[in-house]
Formats: C-alpha cells, structure tokens, sequence
C-alpha cells in the first residue's frame, strides 16, 4: 500500500535546506551549478524530501497517504564508529494519520521487513522524540545546549547541576518496556504534553507487545536524542538484540505545511554483512 517515489540526488540549496530541512545542511556536500551560478548541495537524508513531495505535488491526494523511497545519500561526517560516508536509505512514511496506529504500523512495518530477511532478533527502542525542548524552554540558549549534550551522554551529574528533577528522572527511567512504563507513570505533577506523549508510548508498546509479542523486545529511553532533530512526536530505533547494532530509525514529525507524519529509515550498508549467508 506504499506508493514509490523519487526525489532527486542534488537540489538547489533554497529548496533542499527550506523549513525543517535545515537541520541537515551541516552534512551535506556542496556544488556550484556552472549554468546558473548557484550553490546546490548533495542531499544527506530523504525523509523531508519526502515530505516536501507530499505538500506539494500529492497535496490533493486522500489521507492518510503512503510513501515509500530508495536513494543514495552522502554526509560530509561519518556515522558513530563507522567510516562510511554514503548510504543507500529506505524506507516508508504515512501522512495524515494522527494515531498510535499509525505509529504501530511503520514500526511493525520496518520490523516484520527486517525479521523477514532472517536477521534473527530484534528490540525496539522507543523514545518521546522532541518533548526536551518543551521542558526547557526557559533556559538559555547556552543552557539547552549544554543540558541537551548532558542528556545526550547520559550524564546524570551534568544534569543535576540545572536543579530540573523532572529531566534527570525522565533519564533514570530508561529500561525494559515494563519497568520504563512503571516510572513513567508514577511521575507527579508533570506538563500536560509530557503526559499525553506518555500516554502515547504507553499504548504504543502495548499494541506492539500485542501484535509481535516475543519476536520483538521492547525498550524504552524517553529522552534519547538520535538524527537530524525534525522529530517531535514517539520516536523509535531498531536494534539486533544480539549485538546491539542500529539497523533502523524513525519516528513521528510535523511536514513545513503543519502536516503530521510518521516513518522509518534503513540503511542498506548497515544490513549486508548483517544479512546470513545465502545457500
């Protein structure tokens, strides 16, 4: 039910890096075209092209709208541990559909894909994708960034030093689905965004546990900080639970027209020496 589509590999820079795109122009290569004299830049991620194409182009088109995508991609940094700087990226998003269902179909989507390539096990990490900047919006922008590094590196200390409990206990809560969801809701006198987010995830990982049960392990890490940053809803990361490796990512986000989203994105790269050896 997903429709294929497109996007080009090189775009001029005022339309690659418009609205929520700019969060990726740091990595992406630069070119001048020689006709027009203008800059233009190699895409380093597919997911708000995507997104473009569908307030735009497929604006009229019936919600909620699937979408599914292959490409290359190239970043000007590598990726963690390892050195590779182009990416053949997949995946699939759903617009228009404001729904834990919505956000329990990509997940179970990516997750039957990837167990149908017999990768074995898998967890999937589930996080509240962009609610930290709700909770700290009265800090200094020199403030976030340095609260946002500490959560980032899970540096209790650091983040004691700004005196936000909430913060600090929303990083303790990281763990197996059962036991993250008991501190969750044991939480006191919290923002009504962060309650509905967690209502949210709850759900979420119920209906997960319902539909996959045992083939897919369930993690929670409220405050985990992963990709370009244009995630502001239940956010997820797949694992192989054996080794610990990212095979996947996605999450619920707005499109530049107001438009709720959700997708994921696989790297090919990252799967092949995963995958078994053919007979």
């Amino acid at each position: 039910g997903y429709a294929q589509v497109t996007p080009t590999l090189v775009e001029y820079e005022e339309s690659l890096f418009a609205g929520k795109s700019q969060s990726a122009a740091a990595q992406c290569f630069r070119v001048m075209d020689p006709i027009s004299q203008r800059m233009m830049a190699v895409r380093a991620d597919m997911t708000m092209q995507i997104a473009r194409i569908a307030s735009t182009l497929l604006e009229d088109e019936p919600r909620p709208l699937r979408l599914c995508y292959a490409g290359q991609t190239l970043r000007t940094t590598a990726q963690g541990l390892r050195s590779a700087r182009q990416f053949r990226q997949i995946g699939i998003e759903l617009f228009g559909a404001n729904s834990q269902q919505a956000d329990v179909e990509v997940i179970q989507t990516a997750a039957s894909a990837l167990m149908g390539l017999g990768l074995g096990a898998l967890s999937v990490d589930l996080n509240l994708g962009g609610i930290l900047d709700s909770l700290i919006g009265n800090l200094s922008a020199e403030d976030k960034a340095q609260l946002t590094e500490a959560v980032s590196r899970k540096d209790a200390k650091a983040i004691e030093a700004f005196n936000l409990p909430l913060i600090a206990q929303l990083v303790a809560a990281a763990g197996p689905a059962e036991l993250a969801l008991a501190k969750l809701g044991a939480l006191k006198n919290v923002p009504a965004a962060l309650a509905d987010a967690i209502a949210t995830l709850t759900q979420v990982a119920e209906q997960l546990k319902q539909r996959l049960g045992d083939q897919l392990s369930i993690t929670i890490d409220p405050l985990e900080l992963r990709g370009f940053g244009y995630y502001s809803g239940l956010g997820f990361s797949l694992f192989l639970k054996h080794e610990q490796v990212e095979v996947g990512r996605g999450g619920r986000y707005f499109t530049d027209s107001g438009e709720t989203a959700t997708g994921f994105t696989l790297y090919t790269e990252h799967l092949l020496h995963l995958l078994p050896v053919p007979a």
